[in-house]
């Protein structure tokens, strides 16, 4: 059973895009490399409610990320994604693996 840790490690950006992308996902391996006491079970849970814009360099972020993580062996999660960062998300058929 995955346990879910409902906090926000970062302060994300209101726009995931080519021009922020990469200096997000350092901090998100910052982040994921700083739960070392966090197992598969303990999901670590991003919100993704104040996104407004993400393009596919934002996607490619995210999904990075979690890929990262799970070599980790650490479930990283997201949840609450705006209706653009779904739907693009689903354009790459990505969205059942990258959201909740």
């Amino acid at each position: 059973m995955v346990t879910s840790m409902a906090f926000t490690p970062l302060s994300l950006p209101e726009r995931i895009d080519i021009d922020n992308a990469n200096t997000l996902l350092q901090q998100l391996y910052a982040f994921i490399d700083s739960t070392a006491s966090q197992t598969a079970e303990q999901a670590l849970n991003i919100p993704l409610a104040k996104v407004e814009h993400c393009d596919s360099a934002g996607i490619a972020c995210l999904l990075e990320a979690k890929v990262y993580a799970e070599q980790q062996q650490k479930n990283l999660t997201y949840d609450k994604p705006v209706a653009q960062l779904r739907e693009l998300a689903q354009f790459f058929n990505l969205e059942d693996y990258l959201f909740v």
